[in-house]
C-alpha cells in the first residue's frame, strides 16, 4: 500500500498512474484540489461530489494500490493531519453544518481504524513492546500536548503491574538529568506522540535514545516522526474527522498490551494487583458496592 507523507507525495502517485478512465480522472481532479475536504468523505460523499458512482471511487483508490476507499482516506488524512490547525478543521465541518452527519463520520472513521487494527499485525509488536516493559527494572513514560492524557493514563495502569514507572511530564534540566542518570540497561523510555507530533516529545525521545535507554513510542503512522527514534513501535491512528482528534484505537491497542502484560509477562502482576486492592480497602479509596456504607453511614454506626 503506497505511503504518502505529503501533499506532493499523492499528486506524484496520482500523475503517475496510466489508464485513468474519464471518471477516474475527475475524481483524481477533485481529490488533488480538494484533498482537505476529500479525505473526511465517506465513498458515497465524494462520488456524490465528482458526479460518479460509488463503485468508481472504490475502483480508483485500487487502481492507486490501496485494499480499499478506507485505506486511501486514512492515508490523506495522515498528511492532512499534520498541517490542519484547529481554526481549518472547523471551517471544514462548517461546510456540512448538520449534526448526525458529523456523528457519522467520526463513528464511520473511528469503527473502520478499530477493524483495521484486527488484521493490521501488531500481534507480535505488541508482544515485543510488552517483552521489553516487563524486562525493564524502570519505565519512563513521556507524552505532551494532545497526547498527555493518554501518557497518563498508560502510566497509571502501568503502575498497577510494574514496581517501578516514572511519568515524565515535561521537557525540562531536572527531566533531562533523570534520564541521564538513569542506568540504560534497565530501562525503557515509552513515548506517545501524534499529530502535530510536538518537536519536546520528539526531543526527548532523541535524548533518552543518546543516553542508550531503550525506547518504544505508541503513534499514529510508520510515518510518524517518532518511529526513527524508537527501538520499537505501536501504530494506533488517531481519528481526525472532529474539531479535536480521538484514540479510540489506541485506547482498545493499550487494553491488549496491558492485558499481555499481565497474563503472560509480568509474573508477579497477580501480587502487584493484590497488594493494591489490599492498599485500596486499607485507605478506603473507593465507594462501590460492596466495599461498604459511605463515610457519613459509618460514622453514626454505634459501636
Amino acid at each position: 500500500m503506497p505511503h504518502l507523507r505529503t501533499k506532493d507525495d499523492l499528486v506524484r502517485l496520482i500523475a503517475g498512474e496510466e489508464g485513468f478512465s474519464a471518471a477516474h480522472r475527475q475524481i483524481a481532479s477533485y481529490v488533488i484540489r480538494e484533498y482537505r475536504r476529500a479525505c473526511f468523505m465517506s465513498a458515497s460523499e465524494l462520488a456524490e461530489a465528482v458526479g460518479v458512482s460509488q463503485a468508481t471511487v472504490t475502483r480508483f483508490a485500487n487502481q492507486l494500490g490501496f485494499g480499499g476507499y478506507q485505506d486511501l482516506v486514512t492515508a490523506i488524512q495522515g498528511i492532512v493531519r499534520s498541517e490542519l490547525t484547529g481554526v481549518d478543521r472547523v471551517q471544514e465541518l462548517r461546510r456540512d453544518p448538520a449534526v448526525p452527519r458529523a456523528l457519522d463520520r467520526i463513528l464511520d472513521e473511528e469503527l473502520a481504524h478499530l477493524r483495521a487494527l484486527r488484521t493490521s499485525g501488531q500481534l507480535a509488536a505488541v508482544e515485543r513492546v510488552a517483552q521489553a516493559i516487563s524486562a525493564a527494572r524502570r519505565v519512563y513514560v513521556m507524552g505532551f500536548r494532545s497526547a498527555a492524557g493518554i501518557a497518563a493514563q498508560f502510566a497509571f495502569f502501568l503502575r498497577k503491574l510494574h514496581p517501578d514507572v516514572v511519568h515524565l511530564t515535561q521537557l525540562s534540566s531536572e527531566t533531562l538529568e533523570i534520564l541521564a542518570l538513569s542506568t540504560p540497561r534497565d530501562s525503557l523510555a515509552v513515548g506517545f506522540l501524534y499529530p502535530r507530533y510536538p518537536r519536546e516529545t520528539l526531543d526527548l525521545l532523541a535524548y533518552a535514545r543518546a543516553h542508550a535507554i531503550e525506547t518504544a513510542v505508541i503513534t499514529d503512522s510508520v510515518l510518524s516522526p517518532a518511529v526513527q527514534l524508537a527501538d520499537l513501535s505501536l501504530v494506533a491512528p488517531a481519528s481526525s474527522t472532529g474539531v479535536f482528534d480521538s484514540y479510540c484505537t489506541f485506547q482498545v491497542l493499550a487494553s491488549f498490551l496491558f492485558t499481555v502484560l499481565a497474563t503472560h509477562e509480568i509474573p508477579a502482576a497477580d501480587d502487584y494487583l493484590r497488594r493494591f486492592e489490599t492498599f485500596a480497602r486499607e485507605a478506603d479509596i473507593f465507594t462501590g458496592q460492596g466495599l461498604g456504607p459511605p463515610p457519613a453511614a459509618r460514622d453514626q454506626e454505634t459501636p
